[in-house]
């Protein structure tokens, strides 16, 4: 169960949307959601990022943190 976790001071939503769109390309879905978990401010204790190799996996997990 995910509890409230306040934004990092100088992190605002804006920010992360835009280091996450200018550093990965695709995964449109995936960016959305780690947005709004953060935006929310409800984020997860954990992610599993899964999928074929070199998809891009561990640079949207890189970039998310």
């Amino acid at each position: 169960m995910a509890g409230r976790i306040p934004a990092k001071a100088g992190f605002y939503p804006i920010r992360i949307k835009n280091t996450l769109k200018m550093l990965t390309v695709g995964h449109e879905r995936q960016k959305r959601f780690l947005q709004k978990a953060f935006i929310s401010g409800r984020i997860p204790s954990a992610f599993a990022f899964i999928g074929k190799e070199g998809i891009g996996k561990k640079l949207l997990a890189l970039e998310f943190a």
